[in-house]
């Protein structure tokens, strides 16, 4: 049985995590009001100063900054408490959701407020890759290695070559190596433009065949499940939508769990929650293996919000301070603003294009989402963009669908 103040902690996170709408900046700015300012868990001077080393690890730093809040409080147990009553209502939701969408599928009128949702969920998306961007390319050197990364995503190299060149780029650059750095980078646009030229000179019927059709859905293995969790976790630089580009590989086109049409369905249902994106990685294992898979990746997904703060955080804050490591840190993270855009731009055939639902329509509703979710940031901008699009859907789009 917990400990009282363990017990009090996961109930007080919990209040937290039922409100937990906004994305992370909201998260963490409703942290800082009740916890720090509020009812003075600890300053304001550090609380800033541990956020920012966190905003330089992967993993979604409102959790984080939770653990840490709670292990301030009460030590291991209580950032384990404040962890997971963070997390509770969101992920609860997120399952209870899956589980409706594979077990009873979609009627025609909930197909088309998903296909509202969907072209909002990509306007989320590329807001995602804005807001990013601002705050991890703020060179530009760090631009450039976004763009190339970008670009050799869409070329087809593994992510993991991507991100290893990107951080060595960002260490070079910084140690005054220009020309070592700037080759790595000039190296990865050049194959990018390769694989252009000889994706336009191959002729159509010698093209790859299509993948992430979905064909796997349900029959998701355990391993499959730990590996893609826990390298959306672990990988998920700079924020909560870092990891969509890891989950979507991983479910769309490696293992086959879904299409990319439901992909976008998992994110505009999370989106709607209060919960970080991340969480996405229990629709998605869901889909690809039920219960079991749905949990081994949200625990692999969330394993390194509580690993830095429970098993060794002193350590990790010393070596963020070190400025050459910061700087490797510094091109991993322009890196996978790269690679969430060359997402974001691979989703768009398959949210316009495909179906019976007509292009225009879902286009308008892209637009206006993407012109809300710029002009405004509010605790429920991105769930009413959400599901005022979806409503839009029901409209409009149910003449159409199937």
């Amino acid at each position: 049985m917990p400990p009282p103040e363990a017990l009090a902690i996961y109930i007080r996170f919990l209040r937290i995590g039922l409100n937990a709408f906004g994305g992370p900046f909201t998260q963490i700015a409703t942290l800082q009001h009740e916890l720090v300012v509020g009812e003075k868990w600890t300053t304001n001077a550090r609380f800033n100063r541990v956020l920012a080393v966190y905003q330089a690890l992967p993993g979604p730093e409102a959790t984080e900054m939770s653990v840490w809040l709670g292990t301030c409080r009460a030590g291991r147990i209580g950032g384990l408490a404040a962890g997971l009553g963070f997390l509770t209502p969101g992920t609860a939701l997120v399952l209870l959701a899956a589980f409706l969408y594979t077990r009873f599928g979609l009627s025609p009128i909930a197909a088309a407020a998903m296909a509202g949702a969907q072209a909002a969920a990509l306007a989320l998306l590329c807001n995602a890759v804005r807001t990013l961007g601002r705050r991890a390319c703020t060179d530009s050197t760090l631009i450039f290695i976004a763009v190339a990364a970008g670009a050799t995503s869409l070329g087809g190299m593994h992510f993991g070559v991507i991100l290893v060149l990107s951080a060595m780029a960002g260490f070079l650059t910084d140690r005054g190596k220009n020309w070592a750095g700037f080759g790595l980078i000039g190296g990865m646009a050049f194959f990018a433009l390769m694989i252009f030229i000889w994706r336009t000179l191959t002729p159509p019927e010698d093209a790859l065949p299509i993948i992430g059709t979905g064909a796997n859905a349900g029959n998701g293995t355990l391993v499959e499940g730990l590996l893609s969790g826990a390298k959306a976790g672990l990988l998920s630089f700079g924020g909560a939508y870092t990891a969509v580009p890891y989950l979507r590989d991983d479910a769309v086109l490696i293992n086959g769990w879904m299409t990319h049409t439901q992909f976008l369905d998992g994110l505009a249902v999370v989106s709607t929650f209060p919960t970080p994106l991340i969480s996405l990685a229990g629709f998605v294992g869901f889909v690809g293996g039920g219960w079991p898979v749905a949990a081994v990746m949200l625990a692999a997904v969330y394993l390194p919000a509580f690993a830095f703060t429970l098993i060794g955080h002193s350590r990790i804050e010393r070596l963020v301070d070190n400025e050459p490591f910061h700087a490797t840190l510094d091109g991993a993270a322009a890196a996978v603003v790269g690679l969430v855009g060359a997402a974001a731009i691979q989703l768009f055939k398959p949210t316009f294009f495909e179906g019976t639902n007509p292009w225009p329509i879902k286009g308008a509703i892209f637009i206006a989402a993407l012109f809300v979710v710029v002009r405004y940031s509010r605790r429920w901008t991105n769930p009413a963009v959400i599901l005022a699009a979806a409503a839009v859907g029901m409209l409009l789009l149910r003449t159409t669908t199937p």
